[in-house]
């Protein structure tokens, strides 16, 4: 099947625009954590391991759309000095974090096909598939994150955590 030149140009347009929300959404959520009083104990055991299992991910969707367009989810570098520093220094780790959603937001991603292999499986995707994917999977990991800082007593602001769709349903319904 062949793809017209604006069928291309549109899903571009969407690719950006995917982009800009991850940015601004995680931006936010990141500078957030960034201001919280985190006791190094609880960031160590608790905090950095959903950090560094996020940067895994995004770093392994970069690393491989750049190169091979075979992104093997199971095969991320859990073991670098990077992801070391990110669970257990938790500004670097913020920061390094923070750079990879830059990098992830600003590179010139085309829409390609691309295969994805989980646990569960390989399969075929898209550039616009692994972004909303990747970031629904950040979302989620820093909903884990609000709940472990919540029980243990430390102040988040309001929506820490939330997804975009929980923060509008819910100013809607009030």
């Amino acid at each position: 099947m062949k793809v017209t030149k604006i069928e291309l140009e549109k899903n571009l347009t969407t690719t950006r625009q995917i982009q800009n929300k991850i940015k601004q959404y995680f931006d936010t959520q990141l500078t957030s954590l960034e201001n919280l009083q985190i006791p190094n104990s609880l960031y160590q055991n608790q905090i950095g391991p959903h950090l560094r299992h996020s940067h895994d991910f995004i770093d392994n969707f970069l690393t491989n759309y750049n190169t091979t367009q075979n992104i093997n989810y199971e095969k991320r570098d859990r073991e670098s000095k990077i992801s070391k520093l990110i669970e257990t220094n938790k500004d670097k780790g913020i920061q390094i974090l923070k750079q990879t959603i830059n990098k992830l937001t600003q590179t010139n991603l085309e829409q390609i096909i691309l295969q994805t292999t989980t646990d569960f499986g390989t399969t075929q995707s898209n550039t616009n598939n692994e972004l909303t994917t990747i970031a629904s999977h950040t979302m989620h990991h820093l909903g884990i994150i609000g709940e472990t800082l919540t029980n243990n007593k430390i102040k988040l602001p309001k929506y820490f955590g939330y997804a975009p769709s929980t923060i509008n349903y819910q100013n809607i319904t009030k």
